[in-house]
């Protein structure tokens, strides 16, 4: 019964400031079967986050809808809602990770500089965006966005992108990702082995990387290592790197101290 789900969300998003709704509850699924409301989030640091901050409203808003006492179960999908998988023969396992990362994805660009409200806690961060969209080239290494969710920081990277996608400025090669997604084509990266296509990729055909949601690499550490890696190589053509997190650097737990040091700077 999904169709449940869709309702009460609808009415969640009506309780909640817009960021909060789409970064946390958007991306989760949910079924209703008999008394509980079965929701699966798309990887642990979302159901944990939910689970700690945002279950009782779920609960209050779903009780509202249906009129009646339920419970909630919250999981993770990749460990309780798969779907069959196929079994790939040797030469079909080089064909996922080409397609993802090579491929133009088509980004929407929701927001602008002239829609952000600017004010004494985000002055700075707005300052440094706008720098880098109107200085005559990029040369400013990295920039790392940090605050609560739902306080600007994919209003200000979307910004960014809306102002390097404008006609004048499509000499800039753009790469928008989740750190998840990233993670991901990087997995598939080592267990195909085409690393070397997948530095490359990076290296040399993005010239401004805009990472959301950092703190996605805590203790994933051969990840951090390979970000780490990319990181220097990016910068020492003169690429730019701006990162997005929820948790200020020093708050990222089991980071490797380098890249900690690196975002801190």
């Amino acid at each position: 019964m999904s169709g449940y789900w869709e309702k009460i969300k609808k009415n969640i998003e009506k309780t909640l400031k817009s960021g909060i709704f789409h970064l946390w509850i958007k991306p989760l699924d949910g079924e209703l079967q008999d008394n509980t409301l079965f929701l699966y989030s798309p990887n642990d640091f979302i159901t944990s986050w939910v689970k700690d901050r945002l279950i009782f409203k779920i609960k209050e808003v779903a009780e509202n809808t249906l009129g009646k006492n339920i419970d909630i179960s919250i999981s993770t999908r990749s460990s309780t809602h798969k779907q069959p998988q196929k079994i790939l023969k040797k030469s079909e396992l080089y064909l996922p990770i080409k397609k993802d990362y090579e491929n133009k994805h088509i980004v929407v660009w929701r927001h602008t500089f002239n829609d952000f409200v600017v004010g004494p806690q985000n002055q700075l961060a707005y300052a440094a965006c706008k720098t880098i969209c109107t200085s005559p080239k990029i040369d400013f290494g990295s920039l790392f966005l940090s605050s609560s969710p739902g306080l600007g920081k994919t209003h200000l990277i979307h910004s960014i992108g809306n102002f390097f996608s404008s006609s004048q400025n499509r000499e800039i090669k753009m790469a928008y990702i989740s750190s998840e997604q990233f993670a991901n084509q990087l997995v598939w990266a080592l267990k195909t082995g085409e690393m070397n296509q997948f530095k490359k990729f990076y290296r040399e055909n993005v010239d401004l990387l805009l990472l959301e949601d950092i703190h996605f690499f805590q203790g994933k550490e051969k990840m951090q290592e390979e970000l780490l890696f990319l990181i220097k190589a990016m910068e020492e053509k003169g690429k730019l790197v701006i990162f997005s997190s929820s948790f200020l650097p020093k708050e990222l737990k089991d980071m490797d101290p380098q890249l900690t040091s690196y975002f801190c700077s």
